[in-house]
């Protein structure tokens, strides 16, 4: 991890793991889909927006992506779930990829 430049990780408890990166590195964390906000939201935006000694990008998940799961019914957040305020549109993953080769 020390010598890593770019970091791709699912976001939960295994995305934790990007604390371990070097100043400056770039971390992509993919998002869930949230079924009340119809939305791809982030985890642990909070947590990761006090990392500031990393460039912390979102991957969008989408609507398609989440019908093809087969734990659907389990993993339906209600409307009071605690991350549905101020929540914000996610950047495509293209244009992250952009963001970063240039």
């Amino acid at each position: 991890m020390s010598r890593t430049d770019i970091l791709i990780t699912p976001c939960g408890g295994v995305g934790t793991v990007l604390t371990f990166l070097p100043v400056g590195a770039t971390a992509i964390v993919m998002n869930y889909w949230h079924t009340t906000l119809q939305t791809s939201v982030q985890m642990e935006r909070n947590y990761y927006w006090n990392l500031e000694y990393l460039d912390i990008q979102f991957f969008p998940v989408l609507a398609e992506d989440y019908e093809l799961t087969t734990d659907r019914p389990k993993c339906e957040k209600g409307p009071d779930d605690p991350f549905l305020e101020g929540q914000v549109r996610p950047t495509p993953l293209p244009a992250l990829i952009q963001m970063l080769v240039l």
